[in-house]
């Protein structure tokens, strides 16, 4: 382990670069998983992927809970790493295990109780039992999902991205076997999909538990002698971890907010058309991800280094990164459109709507690779919450958009898009600001440490 930390402080953007081929991979194989799902239950008609598309942006929102626990931790992790103060780690990480358990057992009493009519709140009536049954399943597995997602976070804050990397995409391999196990021969249909990734989890969950409490090689142990329980390391926690919770369930929001409207706005295969190229722009966009995840890493190691300067480099670095690697998107999306679309859908009615709104998602790709990397860099130096009002912005400038072009201009269709975007931009602007100043100010608390 120290091998991969002295690497990370000697030479942060070669790091940077290695530390994301795997996270760009396990993403990818993710994608994969998402991308094969849309294929298979596209099968199965349009109110089947038009719900997939509604049970897309509440999985997000489901997964990215575990995450923003395991990154709330591991951003705390990584400082410690960076400051070379490693007595309290397995106490954090042991609480954060707590907090799991906690959120596991209060998420299942609320769906149990709730969920159906919280889903009639804003979904059509024909996508709702596909949606709760796909849900109520996962409900059921809360508690591996959550700690598949914590443990992944806490490998990477170490430097291991490739071992997290290897179990994860194990996990997606079996998801996507499973899948079409339980949704075709076995004909569950959306429930088939929920219970392959499901029991995928399972799987994964028992191997990093095998590696914490047996292999035991690691900085990160889930040793029950190092807990002491510390009201200060939950708030501590709960600081760096609900912003990020919070976030995913704004991202969420927008999400569903942009479906709605598509519905008072626009016919069935223009929902069904973005719903596709969403899910094809997410598969395109896994190197950007991969990529901001890992400045997330290096940024914190950075931060607790106290070299605030290279901070600001490196989060510059991948930002540049990025912008080459979506040139390199876009033209995929823009030569080999019509090759790809036709393993979803064969509607020429879907096919047009798609190449419409293609350049505007083109835009979306480069925006989003500040607001990723941004956004990754705030929760590396302890400052999630910021994160989390990025996000805010970006939902109720999106909000404010949509009235003023649809409701007050008559945009119609057109107006939901260009708001998307305009919320992007508010978003990316907002979070960059916000990094900056942070870091400038930290900068003149510490004047002269290293840089």
């Amino acid at each position: 382990m120290n091998e991969k930390i002295t690497q990370i402080q000697d030479n942060p953007f070669k790091s940077l670069i290695l530390l994301s081929i795997p996270i760009i991979l396990l993403l990818f194989f993710n994608e994969t998983y998402t991308i094969l799902d849309t294929y298979f239950l596209s099968q199965l008609g349009n109110d089947v992927i038009i719900a997939f598309g509604y049970i897309a942006d509440m999985y997000y929102f489901y997964n990215r809970s575990g995450k923003g626990l395991g990154r709330g931790v591991s951003s705390m992790i990584a400082r410690l790493i960076g400051a070379k103060d490693y007595e309290n780690i397995n106490n954090i990480v042991l609480h954060g295990i707590l907090l799991i358990i906690i959120i596991t057992i209060f998420s299942q009493i609320t769906f149990a109780l709730f969920g159906g009519d919280i889903l009639k709140l804003f979904i059509g009536a024909k996508q709702v039992p596909y949606v709760y049954i796909y849900l109520e399943c996962l409900c059921i597995f809360t508690i591996f999902i959550f700690l598949s997602e914590y443990s992944v976070e806490l490998l990477n804050s170490e430097g291991d991205t490739k071992l997290s990397t290897a179990i994860m995409t194990l996990g997606v391999v079996l998801t996507i076997i499973l899948d079409y196990i339980f949704i075709f021969p076995c004909k569950l249909g959306i429930l088939g999909a929920s219970l392959g990734t499901c029991l995928a989890y399972v799987i994964t969950t028992l191997i990093f538990l095998y590696i914490y409490l047996i292999r035991k090689n690691h900085i990160v142990e889930f040793k029950l002698s190092d807990f002491k329980f510390d009201t200060k390391i939950i708030r501590e926690i709960l600081v760096n971890a609900i912003p990020i919770s919070l976030d995913s369930l704004v991202v969420t929001l927008s999400g569903l907010l942009i479906i709605t409207q598509l519905k008072n706005f626009a016919p069935e295969f223009a929902i069904v058309a973005f719903v596709i190229i969403i899910r094809i722009q997410m598969f395109l966009f896994t190197p950007v991800q991969g990529l901001s995840r890992s400045c997330n890493i290096v940024v914190g190691h950075l931060f607790g280094a106290k070299r605030f300067k290279d901070t600001i480099k490196q989060l510059h670095n991948s930002i540049l990164v990025s912008l080459v690697m979506n040139v390199v998107i876009s033209l995929i999306l823009i030569l080999f459109l019509n090759v790809i679309l036709s393993y979803f859908t064969n509607q020429a009615n879907v096919i047009s709507e798609v190449r419409s709104i293609l350049y505007i998602i083109i835009i979306d790709l480069f925006l989003s690779s500040f607001i990723y990397n941004c956004n990754q860099s705030l929760v590396a130096v302890g400052r999630s919450p910021y994160s989390f009002y990025s996000v805010c912005v970006k939902f109720i400038t999106n909000f404010i958009f949509i009235v003023v072009f649809c409701y007050l201009l008559n945009f119609g269709k057109i107006g939901i898009l260009i708001s998307f975007v305009v919320a992007d931009l508010v978003q990316s602007i907002f979070a960059y600001s916000i990094f900056r100043l942070f870091i400038s100010k930290e900068i003149k608390k510490d004047y002269g440490s290293p840089t």
